[in-house]
C-alpha cells in the first residue's frame, strides 16, 4: 500500500501591512508555502485481510461524500437513523416537547443523574423530529458529543442550505453564516443530541426567539444554562411501556415472563430492543431469552443477584445477540466488530465499500456487493445491534463497547487495525488544508475514535500520528484549533514513543502542534515547540530545507506576536542564512524574509534599518527569475507606509502607486488589493494636498470595498473617515459630516456607541458639523466622545481637557459663556497638573478663558489670561505660528476695543 502517512506543515501566514492612516492597519493575508517533508512506509493489515493492488484501489484523496442534490428550495433535513418502528408508551413526552417548544422554544431531554445511556432520550426526540417535520422548513440532527464532529455537521448546514459563505469554503464564516440565518428565521428544528453543557456548544446555538431547539443528554441536565431551560427528565421504561415495547418488536406478549426479562435489564430501551430482537428472529421465548443472557452473565462473572448490573446485563444481551448473528451471516458479525471501533454515529456505507482492499476477506466480499451489505444491515437493525439512516449506519455507544469486550485481545488489535486503514486510506491526505471539506468533516470524528483505539492497544502506532496529525490539519484549516492542537499531541505523543523524541516527524509534528497553539495565543508553549522542531530539523543533517525553513520562520512569527524583538532579530537573521544559502539573495523566500525584518526594525522604532531592508526586499524580488507581482505590492506599500512615518508623503506616494499598478494587473480592477493600495495612495496625496486626486481614489476604494462580498466593515468605516478628511481640507463641511456619520454608525454597530472604538469618528464629526455652524449636533457629538473618553481613560486625561475645550468654544458661540468658563478652568486645572504651567496645552486653556471672560464683559481678566497664553506659545513656537498670531490678533482687538 502506498503512503498515507505523510506529515504535513502549515503554510506560513504572511502579514501584508497597509497605511489607511498614519496609524496604519494591517490586513492579515496568507501565501503558501510547499510542503517540503514526506516520509514513505506502508500500513500492516489484519490477518485475513487481502493485499490492495493498483488496480483495485482508487486513486487516494479523491473519496468525498456528499448527500443527493437537493432542488434550492427543498427542506434541508438531516436524521440520524430511520424513525422507530416500536415506539410505545411515551406520547405526552412528545407532546411535552411540543407544548415547552411552543412557549419558549428550547427543550432539554435529560436522564436523572447516574442514570446513564439506553433509556431512550436520543429516541424520544427523534420521534419528536419526525412526528413534526412537517412544521418545520428545516430540521438539522447535530452530534455534539465530539466537537470537531459538531462543527463540521453545522459548516454543512450553510452549504445545504446554500449560503454565500459556503462558496469560499471558510468553516468558521460558514458557521456564523448558519447561525445568523437561523437567527433571522423562525422554520427551523435543530437537535443537538449527546450534550455534556450547553456552555460548551454556546457557539452553535442560535439565539431565541427563532425556531426550536432540543438538546440530548445522557448525564443530567446538561449545565446551568441547560438546566435553565425546561427539562424533560427521560427514565427507564415502566413495566407496562417495557411489556408494550416488547411485544411491538416481537408481535407476541408473554405476560409475566417479559416483565422478568425486563426486570433483568433494568427495564432500559437499549437492552429490551436487542432482546426483543433476538427473540425476533430466533423465535425464542421471554424464559429463553432471560436464561440465555444469565447464561451469559454467568460465564463472566457478572453479578447476577436480585438486582444486577444494568450494564452487565446488557453486554450479555449483545453477547448473545451476536452469537445469534454469527449463525446467521457471519460477515455481519465481522461489521459489527468493525464498526465498534469506529464513532457511533453516522458511519458512511461509502467508506466500507471504498475500503473493501483492507477488510477481512468475507467482510470485504460482503460490502462490495451492495445486496449482501443491506441485507446484514437489516439483520443488525432488526437484533437492535445498530440503526441505519440512507447511507450511513449507527451503533449506540454502549453497544459498541459491549462487542469491544466480547472480542479477544488478539481480534480487538486486527479490528482497530482494520478501522484504522480504512479511515487512512479514505481521509483526503493534503498538503494544505484551508477550507471546508464535505469529506473529511464526515470522517474526523470516525478517524479520532479509532485511533483513540489503536493508540490504548498499542498497534498500528506510526499510521495511527500519521492519520491524527491529518485530522489535525484538517482542523487547524477550518478553524478548529483546540482540536487540531489534541490531534497534534497525540501524534507528538505517539511519534515519541515510536521513534524518539528526535526524530524528523517529531519536528513536523512538534511544528504543527505549535501551529494550532499559536492560534491558541497560547504563545509561550507555541514558541518552545517550533525551537524543539528547528533543533531536530538542524541535528539532521541531510533534513530538507523547508523541514528547517518552516518551524525557524513560524519561531519568527511568535517572537515578534510576543513582543520579543530582539530574539525575532536574530531568528529572522538565521532564517535569512538558510535561504540564501539555498537559493542566493535575489529569491523570492529571501525577500519575504527581509520585508519581515523590516517590519521588525520598524516596531522597534529603527526606521532607517527598516527601510534598508525593505528596499533591499524589492531589490530582491525584482532581480528574481519571475518576480511576484502580488509580492512586490505588499513590500512597496509597506515601504510608502515607512517613508510616511519618515514624513515623506511624495515618495510613499510613488511606493502606493507602483502597488496600485501592480495589484490591478494581477487582481483586476476591482480587488480589495487594488482598494487598499488607492486608500493608501490618497491617504499620501492628502498630505502633498492633491486632494482632487485623493478624492477619486478614495472614492474608488469605497466603491470596490462596499461591492465586495465579505469586506470588513472597519475597511469601509475607515475609507469614509479618509474621505471626510479630504472633504475638511476642501471645506465641504457637510458633506465631510455625512462621511464620518456613517463611519460611525459602522462602528457604533460593531462595537456599540459608548466604545472606545468610535470616538476619533465621532470627534471627526463633532468637528465637521462644528465648521458647518450646526453648533448644537456638534456639542451633542463632542459630548458623547467626552463621556467615551472620560469612561475609558479618566477623567484626567489630555484628550478629556481637548474635547472639554471644543465644548466650551462652541457654548460661547451659544452664548453660554459662563458654563463655557467652567470647563475652561477645569481643563486648565488638568493640564496644569500633567504637563506644568509652561505647557503648551495651558497655554490653549488661558486662551479659551480669555475668551470667555471678554465675552463675560471682563476685560481685565480677559487681557491677563491671553498674554500668558501669548508669552507660552512664542517660547514653544516663535512669533510668527499661527496659534501665536491668533492670539496676539485678539489681544490687540480687545486692547484696542
Amino acid at each position: 500500500m502506498a503512503d498515507r502517512g505523510t506529515d504535513t506543515y502549515y503554510p506560513f501566514a504572511e502579514d501584508a501591512v497597509t497605511a489607511m492612516d498614519a496609524g496604519m492597519d494591517q490586513d492579515k493575508t496568507s501565501r503558501p508555502v510547499d510542503n517540503a517533508a514526506t516520509h514513505a512506509g506502508s500500513l500492516p493489515g489484519p490477518a485475513g485481510a487481502q493485499s490492495a493492488t493498483a488496480s483495485a484501489t482508487p486513486k487516494r484523496g479523491m473519496w468525498r461524500m456528499l448527500p443527493p442534490a437537493q432542488s434550492p428550495n427543498a427542506p434541508v433535513t438531516s436524521m440520524p437513523f430511520e424513525r422507530e418502528a416500536a415506539f410505545v408508551g411515551r406520547q405526552e413526552r412528545v407532546a411535552q416537547i411540543r407544548g415547552l417548544l411552543e412557549a419558549g422554544g428550547r427543550a432539554v431531554l435529560a436522564t436523572n443523574d447516574g442514570a446513564g445511556r439506553g433509556v431512550g432520550t436520543t429516541t424520544l426526540a427523534l420521534e419528536y423530529a419526525y412526528r413534526f417535520a412537517a412544521s418545520y422548513g428545516h430540521v438539522w440532527w447535530l452530534h455534539a458529543e465530539e466537537p470537531a464532529v459538531l462543527a463540521g455537521e453545522y459548516a454543512r448546514l450553510a452549504q445545504l442550505l446554500e449560503l454565500p459563505e459556503s462558496r469560499k469554503g471558510d468553516q468558521q464564516a460558514m458557521i456564523g453564516a448558519a447561525h445568523a440565518r437561523l437567527a433571522g428565521h423562525r422554520d427551523w428544528l435543530l437537535v443537538f443530541d449527546d450534550v455534556a453543557s450547553v456552555e460548551s456548544i454556546d457557539r452553535f446555538v442560535p439565539e431565541t426567539p427563532g425556531g426550536h431547539i432540543i438538546f440530548v443528554s445522557s448525564a443530567g441536565a446538561p449545565g446551568e444554562d441547560g438546566a435553565s431551560s425546561p427539562c424533560i427528565l427521560v427514565e427507564p421504561f415502566s413495566q407496562d411501556e417495557a411489556a408494550d415495547y416488547v411485544s411491538a418488536r416481537t408481535g407476541r406478549r408473554e405476560g409475566a415472563e417479559v416483565l422478568r426479562l425486563a426486570e433483568l435489564l433494568g427495564y432500559r430501551p437499549l437492552s429490551l430492543a436487542i432482546a426483543a430482537g433476538c427473540m425476533s428472529v430466533s423465535g425464542m421465548s421471554c424464559r429463553d431469552c432471560r436464561e440465555a443472557i444469565l447464561k451469559r452473565m454467568e460465564s463472566t462473572g457478572a453479578d447476577v443477584g436480585p438486582e444486577p448490573s444494568d450494564a452487565a446485563a446488557l453486554r450479555a444481551a449483545v453477547r448473545v445477540a451476536i452469537d445469534l448473528v454469527a449463525g446467521r451471516q457471519p460477515a455481519a458479525l465481522d461489521l459489527t466488530a468493525l464498526l465498534s471501533f469506529l464513532g457511533p454515529d453516522a458511519v458512511p456505507l461509502a467508506l466500507l465499500r471504498d475500503g473493501a482492499a483492507f477488510l477481512p476477506r468475507r467482510l470485504g466480499a460482503m460490502v462490495r456487493q451492495g445486496g449482501e451489505r443491506d441485507a446484514a444491515i437489516e439483520l443488525l437493525c432488526r437484533f437492535g445491534l445498530v440503526r441505519r439512516a440512507v447511507g450511513f449506519v449507527s451503533m449506540h455507544r454502549d453497544v459498541q463497547e459491549a462487542v469491544r469486550q466480547a472480542l479477544g485481545g488478539d481480534q480487538r488489535r486486527a479490528c482497530a487495525q482494520t478501522g484504522l486503514r480504512v479511515l487512512s486510506r479514505a481521509f483526503p491526505f493534503e498538503e494544505r488544508y484551508d477550507h471546508f471539506m464535505p469529506g473529511c468533516a464526515q470522517l474526523v470524528g470516525h478517524a479520532l475514535a479509532v485511533c483513540r483505539h489503536t493508540e490504548e492497544l498499542g498497534v498500528a502506532l506510526d499510521e495511527t500520528g500519521a492519520l491524527l496529525n491529518q485530522a489535525g490539519l484538517y482542523l487547524h484549516g477550518c478553524g478548529e484549533f483546540i482540536e487540531a492542537a489534541a490531534c497534534h499531541r497525540g501524534a507528538v505523543r505517539i511519534g515519541e514513543s515510536v521513534h524518539g523524541p528526535v526524530h524528523p516527524k517529531e519536528a513536523i509534528r512538534l511544528n504543527n502542534l505549535g501551529a494550532s497553539l499559536h492560534a491558541l495565543g497560547d504563545l509561550a508553549a507555541a514558541r518552545d515547540c517550533y525551537e524543539r522542531a528547528l533543533a531536530i530539523s538542524e541535528q539532521a543533517g541531510d533534513a530538507p530545507e523547508d523541514a528547517v525553513a518552516m518551524p525557524a520562520r513560524n519561531l519568527c512569527n511568535v517572537l515578534v506576536d510576543m513582543g520579543d524583538y530582539q530574539a525575532a532579530r536574530e531568528a529572522y537573521g538565521r532564517l535569512m542564512d538558510i535561504y540564501m544559502a539555498a537559493h542566493g539573495w535575489n529569491h523570492p523566500l529571501v525577500a519575504e524574509v527581509l520585508c519581515e525584518l523590516g517590519r521588525v526594525w520598524r516596531a522597534i522604532g529603527r526606521l532607517p534599518k527598516a527601510r534598508k531592508c525593505l528596499e533591499s526586499a524589492i531589490m530582491a524580488e525584482e532581480e528574481a527569475g519571475e518576480p511576484g507581482k502580488r509580492a512586490l505590492a505588499t513590500y512597496c506599500n509597506d515601504l510608502g507606509v515607512l517613508l510616511l512615518e519618515l514624513d515623506e508623503p511624495a515618495e510613499a506616494a510613488k511606493q502606493f502607486r507602483r502597488a496600485l499598478q501592480l495589484d490591478q494587473a494581477e487582481c483586476g480592477e476591482r480587488s480589495a488589493s487594488v482598494a487598499r493600495d488607492a486608500a493608501n495612495l490618497a491617504h499620501a496625496l492628502r498630505q502633498t494636498k492633491h486632494y482632487p486626486e485623493a478624492q477619486s481614489l478614495l472614492e474608488r476604494a469605497l466603491d470596490i470595498y462596499e461591492n465586495e462580498e465579505g469586506t470588513a466593515p472597519e475597511r469601509i468605516a475607515h475609507v469614509l473617515g479618509q474621505l471626510g478628511k479630504i472633504h475638511m481640507a476642501r471645506k465641504e463641511f457637510r458633506k465631510a459630516a455625512g462621511c464620518f456619520e456613517r463611519a460611525a454608525t459602522i462602528r457604533e454597530a460593531q462595537y456599540g456607541a459608548d466604545a472606545p472604538e468610535v470616538v476619533d469618528n465621532v470627534l471627526a464629526l463633532a468637528r465637521a458639523l462644528e465648521d458647518s455652524e450646526a453648533y448644537p449636533e456638534a456639542r451633542a457629538r463632542f459630548e458623547q466622545a467626552l463621556a467615551i473618553q472620560e469612561s475609558t481613560q479618566g477623567r484626567e486625561h489630555s484628550s478629556v481637557t481637548s474635547t472639554l475645550n471644543r465644548i466650551g468654544v462652541i457654548l460661547v458661540h451659544e452664548g453660554r459663556a459662563a458654563d463655557a468658563l467652567k470647563l475652561f478652568q477645569r481643563s486648565l486645572a488638568t493640564d496644569t497638573a500633567l504637563g506644568g504651567t509652561q505647557h503648551v496645552d495651558v497655554a490653549r486653556d488661558m486662551h479659551h478663558i480669555g475668551l470667555a471672560l471678554h465675552a463675560l464683559g471682563d476685560g481685565i481678566g480677559a487681557l491677563a489670561n491671553l498674554s500668558r497664553a501669548l508669552s507660552i506659545y512664542e517660547a514653544a513656537f516663535g512669533k510668527s505660528h499661527a496659534k501665536t498670531v491668533k492670539v496676539a490678533t485678539m489681544l490687540e482687538e480687545i486692547g484696542s476695543g
